[in-house]
């Protein structure tokens, strides 16, 4: 059994937010169901660094998983993406000590809010430069 380190991205507009709940669908859920289809649809259960609401993006996202696979890093990587949703991706895989731990060795985090103040938010005079994106 290998444990493996994930670095996610995902646009989180229509989940909600990172951590599987009832009745809803977090992007946990949708990793998790990725890769138990490459585990002979035996449950694999990912262990976030942090959580994200609802609506919310990530951009770098750790977690990590154990698995028994006969899969390289990278064919790993490219199945996990095969069968994830559009919205998500994960952009780095890599095989790391059975006793690291996403959130417990986490060295920092960093969080960006967006925010915009206007009752149009198609209207671009109100619009937010933040590093060549508008918002």
């Amino acid at each position: 059994m290998s444990r493996y380190k994930i670095v996610i991205q995902y646009d989180g507009t229509n989940f909600s937010g990172f951590q599987s709940q009832k009745n809803q669908s977090g992007i946990q859920d949708n990793i998790e169901s990725s890769i138990s289809k490459l585990n002979n649809d035996k449950k694999i259960k990912i262990y976030g660094a942090s959580r994200t609401d609802a609506g919310v993006h990530a951009l770098g996202q750790v977690a990590h998983f154990d698995l028994d696979s006969k899969f390289s890093e990278k064919e790993l990587l490219k199945a996990l993406n095969a069968r994830l949703s559009k919205e998500i991706r994960i952009s780095h895989l890599t095989k790391v000590n059975e006793n690291f731990h996403s959130r417990f060795d986490a060295t920092s985090k960093e969080y960006h809010y967006c925010l915009l103040y206007t009752s149009d938010a198609a209207d671009e005079e109100d619009s937010v430069d933040l590093g060549g994106r508008r918002i």
